[in-house]
C-alpha cells in the first residue's frame, strides 16, 4: 500500500512539474513573439515607359516615395546613358494592380509623394549590438576591409516596429545587404530578406505591418504576421 502512494506521489509530482514547464514556456514564447513574414512580388522597375534596361549594369533604384491616399508608389532611377552621363527618371505604380502608372518630373515626385520621416532611434544601441555580434568583419574584394553597419532604417507608422537596412562597406562598394525588423525596442529582431546587391536604401511602410523595399531591380512587399 506505501509502495503504490510512493507511486501515485511520483507520478503526480512528475506531472505538475511538466504542467510548470509548460505554463513556463508559454510565458516565454507570448514574451518574445516569433513574426512571420509573407514575400509578396510587386513590381519588376527594369523598364520605365520607353526606356529598357539592366538595373545591374546600367542603373540603381533609389529613392521611394507613397502617395497620400498611399495607393501609389513612386520611385526614382539613376542610370548611366551612352555617354556615360547620369539621368534620373522618375516612375509611379499602382500598388492593387501592380502595373506602372506613368512617368513623372522631379516637381510631382517631390511634391504629390511623401517620406515617413524618421525620427531619432532610441533603441540604436541594441541594434548596433545585434550588427556587432552577427556581422563580422571581412576583407573587401578590391582591398580595405568590410565592416557592417545600419545603412538606414524607419519606424512604422504606428511607432511599434523599426524596419532597418544592414550592409557592409569597405571604401569601394556595398555587400551582402540584409532587411531586418524588430519592435521599437530593439527587441525580437526578424531578418526579412537578404541579397548579395544592393537594396534600396529607403524603405517604405505601407501600413503598419506591410513593408515596402527593392531588390534585383524589383519592388517586393513584405507582410508581418504574428
Amino acid at each position: 500500500m506505501r509502495l503504490g502512494m510512493k507511486v501515485l506521489l511520483t507520478i503526480l509530482v512528475v506531472v505538475f512539474a511538466l504542467i510548470g514547464i509548460r505554463i513556463i514556456k508559454q510565458k516565454i514564447d507570448s514574451a518574445n513573439p516569433r513574426v512571420k513574414v509573407d514575400i509578396e512580388y510587386l513590381y519588376n522597375c527594369s523598364s520605365i515607359g520607353y526606356l529598357e534596361y539592366d538595373l545591374s549594369v546600367e542603373g540603381e533604384l533609389d529613392e521611394l516615395r507613397i502617395s497620400r491616399d498611399k495607393k501609389r508608389i513612386a520611385y526614382s532611377v539613376d542610370y548611366k546613358k551612352e555617354d556615360d552621363s547620369i539621368q534620373t527618371v522618375f516612375s509611379v505604380i499602382d500598388i492593387q494592380r501592380k502595373s506602372n502608372v506613368g512617368i513623372i518630373d522631379d516637381v510631382k515626385f517631390m511634391a504629390d509623394y511623401v517620406i515617413h520621416q524618421s525620427e531619432d532611434l532610441e533603441c540604436e544601441q541594441k541594434l548596433q549590438n545585434y550588427v556587432k555580434d552577427h556581422f563580422k568583419s571581412h576583407p573587401g574584394v578590391l582591398g580595405g576591409i568590410v565592416r557592417y553597419k545600419i545603412a538606414s532604417w524607419v519606424y512604422s507608422p504606428d511607432k511599434k516596429r523599426i524596419a532597418f537596412i544592414v550592409n557592409g562597406v569597405d571604401g569601394h562598394k556595398s555587400f551582402y545587404p540584409n532587411l531586418f525588423v524588430a519592435e521599437y525596442t530593439g527587441d525580437n529582431i526578424t531578418r526579412i530578406d537578404s541579397s548579395s546587391d544592393v537594396f534600396c536604401e529607403d524603405i517604405i511602410w505601407l501600413s503598419s505591418n506591410e513593408i515596402m523595399y527593392s531588390k534585383d531591380s524589383v519592388l517586393w512587399k513584405a507582410i508581418l504576421k504574428k
